[in-house]
């Protein structure tokens, strides 16, 4: 019998991050879950895994600050696991900087706060500023066990943690000053939240399948996929194992 798992789907979550990790999580039962289910019926601890998939987080925020947080931090604290991709990812942290000093920045504190630290992006050493489309986006290297693999990288954070901090570092940015964390693990209570600053979701073949609903992108996707082409499918194992290994 497959095991369950909830991806958020609501307003804010970015098209093709939903795509690509409906399309990681094949071998699992999938339930899209919206803010106000959550709200209603909770999540139940025979849920496997809770994904936050990529896109914008100030909408996630909108729509669960207060009770829908609170049911998440629960359902984390009492063994469940939260798995946060990019924009997911910046939501699991107690203070985003994103694009700090600029017109579109957004420097706000979040409420589950699985890392008692800051999600700082977006990492203008690796890919022009954010722009919402592909323009905006590059594969990069990161160091993961004994591999570097190029991976997908579009306007995700670095991570700031505290030295006394229990957090554990998954993978670096290899190819940048200091190789700041790129995913890291943080165990909450019972649980844990994984926090990824890049889509390791997104394989070459799903990006090339895809159809995004701009010229621009639709024109790029092919060039970009092309360099996660022999090299992405060894992140994709080893990120798995680690999501079941650590829950």
């Amino acid at each position: 019998m497959k095991q369950t798992i909830y991806i958020y789907c609501d307003k804010g979550v970015g098209d093709f991050s939903l795509y690509s990790t409906q399309n990681y999580f094949t071998c699992y039962n999938i339930k899209l879950v919206t803010a106000k289910h959550i709200i209603k019926n909770g999540i139940p601890n025979t849920v496997h895994l809770f994904v936050m998939p990529g896109g914008a987080d100030r909408f996630y925020a909108k729509k669960l600050n207060g009770l829908g947080n609170s049911i998440i931090k629960q359902y984390v604290e009492q063994g469940g696991t939260y798995l946060g991709i990019c924009a997911g990812a910046y939501y699991g942290c107690s203070n985003i900087e994103f694009q700090k000093g600029t017109i579109n920045e957004i420097c706000q504190k979040r409420e589950l706060s699985f890392l008692n630290g800051d999600a700082i992006g977006c990492i203008a050493d690796i890919a022009p500023t954010y722009d919402q489309t592909l323009k905006s986006a590059s594969i990069t290297l990161i160091k993961i066990m004994d591999s570097k693999i190029p991976t997908l990288y579009w306007g995700g954070c670095y991570f700031n943690i505290d030295k006394d901090s229990s957090t554990h570092i998954i993978a670096t940015y290899d190819n940048i000053k200091n190789q700041p964390p790129a995913i890291i693990y943080c165990p909450i209570g019972k649980g844990q939240a994984i926090l990824s600053g890049v889509h390791f979701e997104v394989s070459s073949i799903a990006l090339k399948n895809y159809n995004f609903k701009n010229t621009v992108d639709n024109k790029l996707k092919t060039q970009i996929a092309n360099k996660l082409r022999n090299t992405n499918h060894l992140l994709l194992q080893n990120i798995k194992a680690i999501i079941e290994d650590q829950t």
